[in-house]
């Protein structure tokens, strides 16, 4: 899978840019704080939709000089085009590949085009796939729980996008039925047992697609992590990832248990009600919801013991890393096409053992793209398209100079 063209007006610090790429390695080269980044969070949005940054999109709209107190309704439209192509296009010049389309609307519902058709949003999902390894990727392993479901969501829906709807359903009921505890709490009224039922029952359905994909997923990347890690460390090592789910903990079930309860949907829905009712008492009390998808954990485990405060900087660097690569190779299997592979500024964190694992995967990639703040620390094997990204210091805009192609780093010399 390949990216040909891609065109942003209004997003970020671009007004507008049209870029042409080649497949294999492009490389970004510019100083901090030009741009560099968000013309790897385009493409990303387009794949996920969602930015990797931020939460809202209002901040993904470019603002002009002065331009801090608009309301979000009176910002410009952000939109990001490109053209995608199967690996398979590889060796056909003329192909079109696909046109995909969308319009940031802050305050209001996006807009989508695919091949100039109007689709909804979530349609764009699985026309594109890419994976994006960052330094903030470290919180991973040292973040808290959410960066790790996150991760979970953001693979799952790339593998299923109509799971966008079970999570949209989930998070607005668990917000309803929150609210309801919320005021319970503050009043000290006692529990509506048929009121609370109702909103169980409305719960149970999206929890439970959410829970049964993420399990999915996490079994899938266990598969691909162990050899990864052992590639990137220089070393194989035990490695383990496990589903701390909030049902599990609820109701102190075995990891037989669990793994039978995943493995049938009404059984999981039945133990999910059965944890609700258990907290009923104690979630009219704190006003919480305190089961549910959104307190699961993804447990990351090293020798036998948790990634997070047992391992050492480096060990935890290989392990963020190794994540990134187990989902490159979980979706490129999923999808029998290679994903997009999306390198913000990590060859400088990295030392031989791990851009040597990073060289691996660029070799398996149709098309790589990395951003560098001097391109001195790319690999000197890489031959890329190289381009140089500045930012205007008077409009805040940014603009990209397509530099040509050659080896790394005597490009750029």
């Amino acid at each position: 899978m390949f990216v040909s063209d891609l065109a942003l007006d209004w997003f970020r610090s671009y007004r507008q840019v049209i870029l042409h790429f080649p497949a294999g390695t492009n490389v970004f080269v510019g100083a901090n704080g030009q741009g560099k980044t968000n013309l790897l969070e385009a493409l990303n949005y387009l794949a996920v939709l969602a930015s990797h940054r931020i939460g809202t999109d209002a901040g993904l709209i470019f603002r002009e000089i002065g331009d801090t107190v608009r309301s979000p309704a009176t910002l410009r439209a952000g939109v990001i085009r490109a053209r995608v192509h199967p690996g398979t296009d590889l060796t056909d010049p003329d192909a079109s590949g696909e046109l995909l389309e969308i319009e940031l609307l802050a305050g209001r519902a996006n807009r989508a085009m695919i091949n100039r058709h109007n689709v909804r949003p979530r349609s764009l999902l699985g026309h594109l796939s890419t994976v994006l390894f960052a330094p903030e990727d470290l919180q991973l392993v040292q973040g808290d729980p959410a960066t790790r479901r996150t991760f979970l969501d953001r693979i799952a829906i790339q593998l299923r996008p109509t799971l966008v709807g079970a999570l949209g359903e989930y998070t607005k009921i668990a917000r309803q039925r929150g609210a309801y505890l919320k005021d319970v709490a503050k009043r000290r009224a006692p529990i509506d047992e048929i009121q609370l039922s109702i909103w169980d029952d409305a719960l149970v359905p999206a929890a439970v697609e959410v829970m049964r994909e993420r399990a999915r997923v996490i079994d899938q990347l266990a598969q691909f992590l162990p050899s990864v890690y052992a590639r990137i460390a220089g070393h194989p090592a035990p490695v383990g990832l496990t589903y701390a789910d909030s049902v599990t903990k609820t109701l102190e079930l075995s990891a037989d248990e669990q793994r039978e309860m995943y493995a049938n949907p009404e059984l999981l829905s039945s133990v999910f009600r059965q944890a609700l009712a258990q907290c009923h008492a104690d979630e009219a009390r704190r006003g919480v919801n305190l089961v549910g998808p959104h307190r699961d954990e993804l447990e990351l485990h090293l020798n036998g013991l948790p990634v997070k405060g047992f391992a050492s900087h480096g060990e935890s660097w290989s392990y963020a890393l190794s994540l990134r690569l187990a989902e490159f190779s979980l979706l490129r299997e999923n999808f029998a096409d290679t994903p997009v592979l999306l390198l913000d500024d990590v060859f400088a964190e990295l030392d031989e053992q791990r851009r040597a694992a990073l060289l691996w995967a660029i070799d398996q990639a149709d098309q790589v793209f990395i951003t560098s703040a001097t391109g001195t620390e790319i690999p000197e094997a890489l031959h890329a398209a190289f381009y140089r990204v500045t930012l205007d210091p008077e409009t805040r805009e940014s603009s990209v100079e397509t530099l040509g192609q050659g080896a790394a780093p005597d490009f750029l010399q």
